[in-house]
């Protein structure tokens, strides 16, 4: 009852009051402070709740996911206008610096032709799209090819410092604009710096590998000697480094092995360290350092070898007015590559004595060997075969190579086709020839074979190393690996005899005398494993299998040697 009449008490009073301000007119006071009161609070609240212009268009013009920057009209007042472009209904402020590099196919900015195949070509025709996921970019990018979205954080990418690089394809992209620059002998330096810059921030062998090959052959074409200090040379080609250099390392004549030919790297994978110490003994006796040292008679004389660049385009002869980008091959010389070869067969022998030694003093050091090297790592083997298959991660680089061959062998058919590369070929000997020619036409079965052997597909490798058993010893030398693996040393014997008196295969490797010395020391040793392991031997090719290689033989060296062409 108490609280009924305290209400009405209380409505009794507000009524009262309410009258009463009415007839003395204070009511209206009352109501236009409320109105105000009202309006400042809800443009507050308003402006609290909803996005400020500034984001809104921030994310418009850079997505959080690529970049966060401030909106373009923060800009304005200190840019040029003429930083501004706008493709497609968005706003992009780039730098000068690199909007001055930039190539346009088309629009306003138009400054190459639409046929060149740049693949850094921006055109404002293309479409663009803001989507919040990001779709990262794959091999060989190019501005053509990439989606709406990744088109649009490109450009969202290129008005930053490129002080953070979101996606490598983004460099990669960027790159191919700087190399054209390059070769064409335009903003050497500015491109030079942005390679650098971009060097810095990024841990990628294959861009460092193609950015500083861009710089250094700007070093060499153009005689730019002062930019030599400002790379790495250890990132570029071996052609390269060699070119630059006028003493190589120990390092470096262990990683160019295979360039002069020299297989047997066993000892170097094993014994690094050791194999060295083999070399730098050796050096310092001939050279009193321990540096390989050497000097060119004439290198206007060697062979020279087309660059590969990131740019694909700059790689089409036909599409750069006939100009071939190619420098002196330093591996092209025979005298060169024998005498690295001499060096690292010595350092071989001399490891090879030393472990003879130190096991005959310390009897456990063999077993220590074994274990190491054989009773460490659980092999893997492929369920459906039966045979071991090598890591995820080789088999992949296996699967990429073939790729890369394919694309190898693509561009080498095409400069044949191409009047301007085939003038600016050195004149060729018959037998230069059929090299090149018998080189390029197995090099994708060896790699498929490889990639076979990786993927514990003995067998399928077997068939292509067998159809490529004529093309030089390697095939040969696969096969006696894997035949050996598997007991099969009579068979290991027989396909090594058979890849010897093969005449194409002696004018595949006739100038590489060392080459050949090797081979018939590595089929000594297999006769004689065949020998003393007779008991054990699962051989399986049987004897209509040699006579149809030895048929084989027979036709393709017809083929290669008396119909030259």
């Amino acid at each position: 009852m108490k609280d009924i009449f305290y209400t009405v008490i209380g409505l009794i009073f507000l009524l009262w009051l309410g009258v009463w301000l009415w007839n003395s007119g204070i009511i209206w006071i009352i109501l236009i402070g409320l109105i105000i009161f009202a309006v400042v609070h809800f443009r507050k609240q308003h402006k609290t709740n909803k996005p400020s212009s500034i984001k809104s268009k921030s994310k418009e013009i850079i997505p959080v996911k690529v970049h966060e920057t401030q909106s373009i009209e923060s800009h304005v007042s200190s840019e040029s206008d003429s930083n501004l472009i706008r493709i497609q209904n968005h706003t992009f402020l780039i730098n000068s610096d690199i909007l001055n590099l930039l190539y346009f196919t088309d629009g306003p900015l138009h400054n190459i032709a639409p046929n060149t195949e740049e693949p850094s070509a921006i055109s404002f025709d293309l479409p663009l799209n803001i989507d919040n996921h990001f779709d990262e970019l794959g091999y060989y990018p190019s501005y053509q090819k990439c989606s709406p979205n990744q088109r649009y954080n490109y450009l969202c990418w290129l008005c930053t410092d490129l002080s953070s690089v979101p996606d490598i394809g983004f460099a990669f992209i960027f790159l191919d604009c700087l190399e054209r620059h390059i070769v064409n002998n335009e903003q050497i330096d500015k491109c030079v710096d942005l390679i650098l810059k971009l060097q810095s921030i990024l841990k990628n062998k294959s861009f460092s590998y193609y950015s500083t090959t861009s710089i250094a052959y700007a070093a060499f074409q153009f005689k730019r000697t002062d930019l030599i200090s400002k790379i790495n040379l250890e990132n570029c080609s071996p052609q390269l480094q060699v070119l630059f250099k006028n003493q190589l390392s120990t390092t470096d004549l262990m990683n160019f092995a295979k360039l002069v030919h020299f297989t047997n790297n066993r000892y170097i994978k094993r014994y690094p360290d050791l194999f060295k110490k083999a070399l730098s003994a050796d050096l310092s006796k001939k050279y009193g350092e321990p540096y390989f040292k050497y000097k060119f008679k004439d290198i206007s004389k060697l062979s020279k070898s087309p660059l590969m660049f990131s740019n694909m385009s700059l790689n089409e002869p036909m599409l750069l007015n006939g100009k071939i980008f190619a420098l002196p091959d330093p591996f092209s010389s025979v005298d060169f590559c024998a005498d690295i070869y001499k060096e690292l067969q010595k350092a071989h022998n001399l490891v090879k004595d030393f472990l003879k030694i130190k096991r005959a003093a310390d009897p456990t050091f063999s077993k220590e060997e074994k274990n190491k090297y054989q009773g460490k790592s659980k092999k893997r083997i492929n369920p459906d075969t039966g045979y071991p298959m090598s890591t995820d991660k080789q088999i992949k680089s296996a699967k990429d190579n073939i790729d890369m061959t394919k694309d190898s062998i693509d561009y080498h058919r095409r400069q044949l086709n191409d009047p301007e590369y085939l003038k600016f070929l050195p004149k060729q000997t018959s037998a230069q020839k059929i090299r090149d020619k018998v080189y390029y036409d197995f090099l994708l079965k060896k790699a498929k074979a490889m990639y076979l052997y990786k993927c514990g597909k003995w067998d399928d490798a077997e068939k292509e190393w067998l159809e490529s058993l004529f093309s030089g010893l390697d095939a040969a030398n696969r096969l006696r690996i894997m035949y050996q693996k598997e007991n099969r040393f009579k068979d290991a014997v027989k396909v090594m005899e058979i890849a010897w008196n093969s005449p194409l295969v002696q004018l595949m490797e006739g100038d590489y005398p060392e080459l050949t010395t090797t081979f018939q020391k590595q089929l000594k040793t297999a006769k004689n494993k065949a020998d003393k392991k007779t008991d054990i031997d699962k051989s399986k090719l049987k004897a209509k299998d040699f006579i149809l290689l030895q048929q084989n033989s027979d036709e393709l060296s017809n083929k290669y040697l008396n119909n030259n062409n």
